[in-house]
């Protein structure tokens, strides 16, 4: 469940951390972030050595393409005390870093990151894509950040 920040209405999002056993989802870790993002949540991708992505997007309502991407790099060391607008305080994990990504406007009227992997080899981010080009050709693709690499 969300919850929205008193000063500002940012959403502050649940995570939870987990495993399937059978049917049933066991949580044995709960953490808060705050989405500096866009508010539908695409994916969470997590790498032992690099840290948690968060995918956002922004979906025109209208239309439903999607008009924005921003990734958000979440390190759970960087905390901060937050009131939910109900008066609730949490212990929210602030995004450390972001990046957007919108696709080529001349090519594309809807270019909406899905999911995230990172390239073993290369160590660049990788994420499958939901593209509609502006001939109204609908794609699914495969899109490397190459300007985006982890050492």
């Amino acid at each position: 469940k969300n919850e929205k920040e008193q000063s500002t209405s940012r959403a502050i999002c649940c995570l939870l951390i987990g495993e399937f056993s059978g049917n049933t989802f066991n949580v044995s870790q709960t953490h808060y972030f705050l989405n500096t993002g866009y508010e539908t949540i695409q994916d969470i991708f997590h790498d032992d050595n690099y840290g948690t992505f968060v995918v956002t997007c922004n979906i025109n309502k209208t239309t439903k393409y999607t008009q924005a991407n921003r990734v958000l790099h979440l390190t759970p060391t960087r905390r901060k005390s937050l009131t939910t607008s109900n008066g609730k305080k949490l212990n929210v994990i602030i995004p450390d870093f972001a990046f957007d990504n919108d696709g080529d406007r001349t090519e594309f009227i809807s270019f909406e990151l899905e999911s995230l992997a990172l390239d073993s080899t290369t160590k660049n981010l990788i994420a499958s894509v939901n593209a509609v080009t502006t001939s109204r050709t609908t794609a699914d693709a495969v899109y490397r950040f190459s300007t985006v690499e982890f050492l």
